[in-house]
């Protein structure tokens, strides 16, 4: 059945690649002009904060476009005696056949030979191929170019493995050409590094969901402000969604770039592999609205790292972070001494200084609570930590790294929270407690460490 099929389908694009050459050698199809914008950088860098530039010109092209031309050829066929055969031959077929199907595949001609100005049979054969596993609903290739900010690499591209790369920016990634028919005449933000993905899904809203999961590692990998500024998705499917290009919402903001070391790159491979399996849909989204623990305390850390502020309310973000891993609900007494000690033990296990941590939990916990209570840090409170630790940024990192560390340990355990902080609370003085809490961790820690 499936050579009766390919027969007619290349039967159908030759007629139309016939058409509008004959159209075009008579001077019945004329190109169209119309405007796009490309902006030229000077003096390119890329350093370790992003990308340099001393300035941009937007410089404005006509170029040759056969829009009104395919609109044309696309109603003459989609209107055809062979379409409509066609048609009843693919619904008796195909039972999740479409018309709008079949109308795709038209287009997809109809552009192959304006844009490419070529068909020839392994061009027509590729373009069956594929719309023969969309009738089938069968996995097509798919990828995504993402415009990443807030994270910078020192290696001009790493490869995290088949069908995840992450570059550096390029000059060429800046200077496209933009439709100005179709895209607003628009400067954006420069993006820090390019993320491009490959897989074999149904459709781009598949490779979306990877592409939110792929944030989310990177940013639990290590502290940064790490968004995306566009997410170009594609696919060679015709009958299905093709893509288009998503821009984020929300009100989130880089406030520190992430900067990966080349000596960082194998652990980051490492972390990527060990963790991707552990990632649940409530950490990106596609959970239905359902909420846990861990789904809240990344909340909190993604809110810490990405909501613009005074400090004061970045640190008190991620000790609430630390709140919901490490505290029961219905602990209302000595709740900075509770949370201190237990958060210090699990880190100390990762190889983090116990005593200087629980001192800097201990004051940000301070911070916290003048910060929910609608108060900041007084001048001589600010100087005092200021003095302990240089300023407050470190202060929040350690907190921060404390929260990052704890969020993929609870994701890679297999006791619950509850289970988690009886097993440390008993490990202060109970030498099997404490063998049984590094026995538990030893998976999160050979991810991490």
């Amino acid at each position: 059945m499936d050579d009766k099929i390919i027969a007619e389908l290349t039967q159908f694009a030759t007629s139309i690649k016939d058409f509008i050459n004959d159209g075009r050698a008579k001077g019945s199809f004329l190109p169209e002009e119309q405007e796009y914008q490309q902006w030229k950088l000077d003096n390119f860098e890329y350093i370790d904060s992003g990308v340099k530039s001393s300035g941009a010109q937007g410089k404005t092209l006509i170029r040759k476009t056969w829009l009104r031309a395919r609109i044309s050829v696309e109603k003459y066929f989609c209107d055809s005696k062979e379409c409509k055969e066609l048609q009843e031959t693919l619904k008796n077929t195909f039972p999740e056949f479409h018309l709008d199907y079949l109308y795709r595949f038209i287009g997809k001609v109809v552009d192959q030979c304006f844009n490419e100005n070529e068909l020839n049979s392994r061009t027509v054969e590729n373009i069956i191929g594929i719309f023969i596993k969309d009738l089938k609903q069968e996995p097509v290739k798919c990828d995504a170019e993402v415009e990443l900010a807030g994270i910078v690499l020192k290696n001009k591209m790493i490869k995290i493995r088949g069908g995840i790369i992450i570059r550096q920016t390029e000059i060429t990634d800046l200077e496209k050409e933009i439709s100005l028919r179709f895209e607003m005449k628009r400067f954006r933000e420069y993006p820090s590094a390019i993320l491009l993905m490959e897989s074999y899904d149904r459709n781009p809203n598949d490779l979306q969901r990877k592409m939110v999961k792929a944030i989310t590692i990177l940013r639990l990998f290590k502290p940064g402000s790490i968004r995306y500024l566009t997410c170009k998705l594609s696919s060679e499917s015709i009958a299905g969604l093709m893509g288009g290009t998503l821009y984020p919402g929300g009100d989130n903001h880089v406030l520190d770039t992430c900067l990966i070391q080349e000596n960082e790159v194998e652990k980051l491979k490492k972390f990527w592999g060990g963790i991707e399996n552990h990632i649940p849909d409530s950490l990106t989204g596609h959970d239905g609205g359902k909420t846990d623990y861990h789904h809240i305390a990344y909340n909190r850390y993604e809110d810490s790292l990405m909501k613009n502020g005074t400090i004061e309310r970045r640190i008190a973000n991620a000790i609430m972070g630390l709140e919901g891993i490490f505290l029961r609900g219905g602990e209302i007494q000595e709740l900075s001494y509770r949370l201190s000690f237990r958060v210090a033990r699990l880190m100390s296990i990762f190889g983090i200084e116990p005593m200087e941590l629980r001192k800097a939990i201990s004051d940000s916990y301070q911070v916290r609570n003048q910060f929910v209570h609608g108060g900041l840090l007084s001048y001589d409170k600010k100087n005092e930590l200021e003095e302990k630790y240089g300023e407050l940024k470190n202060l929040l990192f350690k907190v921060l790294d404390s929260l990052r560390i704890s969020i993929v340990n609870s994701l890679m355990i297999n006791v619950s929270k509850d289970e988690l902080i009886d097993i440390i609370d008993k490990s202060f003085i109970d030498d099997g407690h404490w063998e049984k809490l590094k026995t538990i961790t030893s998976q999160s820690r050979d991810v991490l460490i």
